[in-house]
């Protein structure tokens, strides 16, 4: 049986060039097309860049079994792949806790004029000025999306002091998060939280009408997937002082930021306001690295085996 890793850095290829001796193609190819013949791909895992659409799948006519080493579907036509009988798993617990204590950091750097202070001292200057920052104990946070990594945060930042209300369809009440609407959540947020998948209902859910919802000097943390937030948007409402600062983790169209893939014209004004932000002085921006750390990679990576073994014994698959 062919299995094929994308997006393997050596680690993670050794990994799994370990547990599959015999099978295991890995690359470093963040999309498969150059990945060169994959017809006799029986698994495949991949990662957030590396998109496996209808097309993708026609070029695989054996594939059994796809494992994206990530919490989000989003990269994945799951419909498209479920039609024509392909098992799809994702490891949605391996970073619950890695995630959450990164939303947490943004949320103190931009509170706190982490990003001015450090080019402060860089620059030789041992002073004060323009670095006032401000307490979270006492403040409002808003989480989007409470699930395993939305109510991590939500535990962390009451353990600071804040008050928490979350927004999310499937309410749980196990969870001791008091839920409200989104109208209602925007209204009272002082810091916005956003750890909600994106999926039709939450694209650019952050928009020009939902962010004048906000109360003014609002800070944002965006940890889901960047199209979640509209960011000529978020550009508008930073200059007009509704968002105070924000704390990025993700951006949309990482691929074309990364270079991996070319710039298409309808993403043109996006792509602009991305690169906004990215130099924004109000804005801290990090390369999607919530997920990284040794420990996460680990459980990513050993879950990863897992699911592929119990997808490839299973009788179905």
């Amino acid at each position: 049986m062919r299995l094929l890793f994308t997006e393997c850095k050596e680690d993670d290829a050794e990994f799994f060039r370990r547990a599959f001796p015999s099978d295991a193609l890995t690359t470093t190819s963040e999309t498969l097309a150059e990945c060169g013949d994959v017809q006799d791909v029986e698994v495949l895992s991949i990662q957030v860049h590396s998109r496996v659409d209808e097309e993708a799948l026609r070029k695989m006519p054996r594939l059994r079994v796809i494992v994206t080493r990530s919490t989000g579907l989003d990269h994945i036509d799951v419909g498209a792949a479920e039609r024509r009988g392909v098992l799809v798993r994702n490891v949605p617990d391996y970073g619950a806790q890695t995630v959450a204590e990164h939303t947490l950091l943004l949320l103190f750097a931009i509170a706190r004029r982490l990003q001015d202070a450090i080019a402060t001292t860089r620059e030789g200057r041992y002073e004060l000025a323009g670095l006032l920052g401000s307490d979270l104990a006492g403040k409002t946070a808003v989480v989007i999306g409470v699930g395993a990594i939305g109510e991590r945060f939500a535990r962390m930042a009451e353990g600071v002091g804040m008050r928490v209300l979350g927004v999310d369809p499937a309410q749980r009440p196990e969870t001791g998060v008091s839920y409200v609407t989104l109208r209602e959540g925007l209204s009272q947020a002082e810091a916005l939280v956003l750890c909600c998948p994106l999926v039709k209902a939450t694209r650019y859910l952050l928009n020009s009408e939902t962010f004048a919802q906000l109360q003014r000097g609002c800070l944002l943390v965006n940890t889901a997937r960047g199209g979640v937030v509209h960011a000529p948007s978020l550009i508008e409402a930073l200059e007009s002082g509704i968002v105070a600062a924000a704390g990025l983790d993700v951006l949309e169209y990482e691929e074309v930021l990364r270079g991996s893939v070319p710039a298409q014209p309808d993403q043109a004004e996006v792509l602009e306001a991305n690169r906004r932000l990215m130099s924004h002085p109000r804005v801290i921006v990090t390369p999607h690295m919530a997920f990284y750390t040794r420990e996460a990679l680990t459980r990513l990576r050993q879950r990863t085996v897992e699911l592929i073994r119990e997808a490839v014994a299973s009788p179905s698959s």
